[in-house]
C-alpha cells in the first residue's frame, strides 16, 4: 500500500495515509510507510524509524542511512 501511495506523490491524503501506518504493530507495515515518506521528503518525521532501519546490513538499511 506505501508503494500505492508514494507512486500517487505528494498527494496530502496519501501522506496522512501513510503516517498512519507508521502507527502500525506490524515493522514490515512502519518500515515501507517510513521510507516511502522519506522518499516524499518527510524525512524528520520518520527520523527514529530510518535510524532503526540504517543499522540493518541490507539494502533497505542503506538506503534508510541515505535519507
Amino acid at each position: 500500500m506505501a508503494k500505492v501511495v508514494r507512486s500517487v506523490g505528494k498527494d496530502l491524503k496519501g501522506v496522512g495515509v501513510l503516517k498512519n501506518l507508521l502507527t502500525s504493530e506490524d515493522p514490515e507495515v512502519q518500515a515501507e510507510a517510513a521510507l516511502a515518506l522519506a522518499e516524499m521528503e518527510n524525512v524528520e518525521a520518520v527520523k527514529p524509524i530510518l535510524d532503526r532501519l540504517g543499522q540493518e546490513p541490507t539494502e533497505r538499511g542503506r538506503l534508510a542511512r541515505t535519507y
